[in-house]
């Protein structure tokens, strides 16, 4: 909301407007009437475990993503993104299998718990999800603690992204005792401990990492 001055014309134009927005609010909250408010803190708090039969049983699964504008926001009363729209295909056809349809006793809803992408996997393991979709890379150690649907992409490259004062990059050889900028929850930061340990043992300078805020992440343009 732009800021006014203290003007009583402006200040009624102000109130009037934000009275329409209120109006055209409600009037997309009747064109999407599966909008609930509520899902996004419904379970945030709830400690739960249990397999598929159990999560049909409850009526919801409860699924974990991150907050951007790539995989899940919400813009006014709409909800959008890749992942939201991957689990509500997801939804629709679950429940098609089931025999199920909107509304009827059964239904088996699809939460979704928006949060930062470093609480994504350990609120998994903690029982405060029941599937996390966050565009996750399958590493050898998340392999051995979680269980991995279908992979959506197969054989994808990391890439060293620099700036335009940066040096040329052709290989990791470039990288060795330069300092690199990761988030500590992302595949990269394994990956590149896993290669730093490989220099360390060939007696060679490591690639130093700098940890970033959880809250950048990769956006696909």
């Amino acid at each position: 909301m732009a800021f006014l001055s203290v003007v009583v014309g402006a200040l009624a134009s102000c109130q009037q407007k934000e009275k329409t927005n209120v109006q055209e609010a409600s009037l997309e909250m009747l064109v999407e009437p599966d909008f609930d408010p509520a899902d996004e803190m419904l379970g945030l708090s709830e400690k739960w475990t249990g397999d598929l039969e159990r999560m049909i049983g409850r009526g919801r699964i409860r699924a974990l993503v991150p907050y951007n504008r790539t995989s899940y926001f919400i813009n006014g009363t709409k909800r959008a993104g890749i992942t939201y729209e991957a689990l509500s295909m997801f939804e629709e056809h679950f429940n098609k299998s089931l025999g199920k349809k909107p509304g009827s006793p059964g239904y088996v809803k699809v939460v979704f718990i928006p949060m930062t992408r470093d609480r994504i996997l350990p609120a998994l393991r903690e029982g405060y999800g029941d599937l996390a979709a966050a565009n996750l890379v399958i590493t050898e150690s998340l392999r051995d603690e979680y269980e991995f649907s279908i992979p959506a992409l197969s054989n994808w490259k990391e890439v060293v992204v620099s700036g335009p004062e940066g040096k040329a990059i052709n290989s990791f050889q470039d990288l060795l005792g330069d300092t690199v900028y990761l988030r500590h929850s992302s595949s990269y930061f394994e990956h590149l401990q896993a290669f730093n340990d490989s220099l360390d043992k060939a007696g060679k300078q490591p690639i130093h990492v700098r940890a970033l805020e959880n809250t950048w992440r990769t956006t696909i343009s």
